[in-house]
């Protein structure tokens, strides 16, 4: 869920005191600078995009809070974009037809230090390895 003031949550159903499932937020993400606009998850696994009014974008992981990548700018709005369907790609199309082509390796996107062994780590990827690289961008 994303809001006006940039703010990224995801919900997940949680059983209340009388066993009843109800929705309530689990997990809240880095913020966007603007109102959250669009959100693209991915086909593969729990890997998604949010992307902002003005273009700034990143890539999330739904079940860590781990902010994974955080996309430059584009200089135009972004109007729409997609994962390939084995997650190994995004394609991002912005309101000139600009398109960037970004590969991701990122098999593991839930793998952190903190998910490995221990509990108490601050939330941030330690990893030191960007799981997306431009191959390609073609501006029209």
């Amino acid at each position: 869920v994303g809001d006006a003031n940039g703010s990224i949550e995801v919900w997940f159903p949680v059983r209340n005191e009388e066993n009843e499932l109800k929705f309530r937020p689990v997990h809240k993400f880095k913020p966007l600078p603007e109102a959250v606009t669009q959100i693209y998850s991915s086909p593969r696994n729990r890997s998604f995009l949010a992307i902002d009014e003005i273009g700034n974008i990143h890539l999330d992981y739904s079940t860590t809070d781990q902010t994974q990548l955080e996309f430059r700018k584009s200089d135009f709005p972004v109007q729409i974009a997609a994962f390939a369907p084995k997650s190994n790609g995004i394609i991002l199309i912005d309101t000139k037809d600009n398109y960037g082509f970004y590969f991701l390796k990122d098999e593991h996107p839930e793998a952190t230090l903190q998910t490995l062994f221990m509990k108490d780590i601050p939330n941030r990827n330690l990893s030191g390895n960007p799981p997306a690289v431009p191959t390609s961008l073609n501006q029209n």
